[in-house]
């Protein structure tokens, strides 16, 4: 988080920040929030990744956490060192611990937290189930009840690559926040 810190404080970029994050940058965006809460006026978060999501979905399928595992050990298996290897040990590493050091909760700044609750009744993991969307919806609600300032968007024509899927979510949310920031 400081590389973050230290690279908006070299761009001259005016404070605070409106931060936009999907899925582990979720994790990133609230942590920099937590430690630069001065920095930080308004979230988007967008299919963001929950340091408790796996045993979260383990407690409705106990197998989820060890195939969680091994198929990012299989994933890194093929991968050479480097910035996405170190990313997904460290996604493993947070998801084992399902807690992120210095992580405190979301303060009340606007804030847009968008889910795909796109489910698949073949998958294989619960996490792609209808079940475990309920539960991946209410991690993300964990988030936006911190804000009286928010909306909480579900979507069940996308998935995790919501930004792709239906873009206009994502600027939607954005304008949200911004507006909501500028009017403070």
């Amino acid at each position: 988080m400081t590389e973050l810190h230290e690279l908006l404080a070299r761009l001259q970029l005016r404070r605070p920040y409106v931060l936009v994050a999907r899925s582990y940058g979720g994790i990133l965006a609230r942590l920099y929030t937590s430690l630069y809460p001065g920095d930080v006026a308004g979230l988007v978060l967008v299919e963001g990744a929950h340091e408790q999501q796996v045993q979260r979905w383990g407690m409705i399928d106990s197998t989820y956490p060890a195939a969680f595992r091994a198929f990012f050990d299989s994933v890194l298996a093929t991968l050479p060192p480097g910035p996405q290897a170190a990313e997904i040990r460290e996604t493993l590493r947070i998801q084992a611990a399902g807690a992120v050091d210095g992580l405190t909760p979301l303060p009340d700044i606007p804030i847009a937290v968008l889910t795909s609750m796109k489910s698949d009744s073949t998958s294989q993991y619960v996490n792609g189930t209808a079940r475990g969307h309920e539960v991946w919806r209410a991690l993300h609600h964990e988030w936006f009840q911190r804000s009286r300032n928010g909306i909480h968007v579900e979507t069940s024509r996308s998935g995790h690559d919501l930004q792709h899927e239906e873009p206009q979510l994502v600027i939607d949310a954005i304008r949200f926040v911004v507006d909501r920031v500028r009017g403070h």
